[in-house]
């Protein structure tokens, strides 16, 4: 009988991933200045609320109710010339982009 194929076991060592906890904090870190350095851009709103006394007001007190804008915010009620006709100015400054 021919003789026996000889087998070879070869180890080979086997590369370990280092313990996160045992890492050097600073790799991989992001650093305060890696962040963006895009500043919020702002422009100015004008809200015209045009209606009846009691119309205009109940506006102003639904959007307050919904945190929106507080009543002292609004320009006091001015009249338009129209009969029964009044209208607020909220002025507000959103965000934008």
């Amino acid at each position: 009988m021919g003789a026996a194929p000889t087998e070879r076991w070869q180890f080979t060592k086997r590369k370990r991933k280092p313990d996160p906890m045992f890492q050097d904090s600073s790799q991989g870190a992001v650093a305060f200045t890696d962040l963006p350095t895009t500043v919020p851009q702002f422009e100015t709103v004008r809200h015209m609320v045009f209606g009846s006394l009691d119309g205009v007001q109940n506006t102003i007190r639904l959007l307050h109710r919904l945190n929106y804008a507080e009543p002292n915010d609004w320009s006091r009620l001015l009249p338009t010339g129209r009969p029964n006709e009044v209208m607020a100015i909220l002025t507000r400054r959103v965000r934008v982009g």
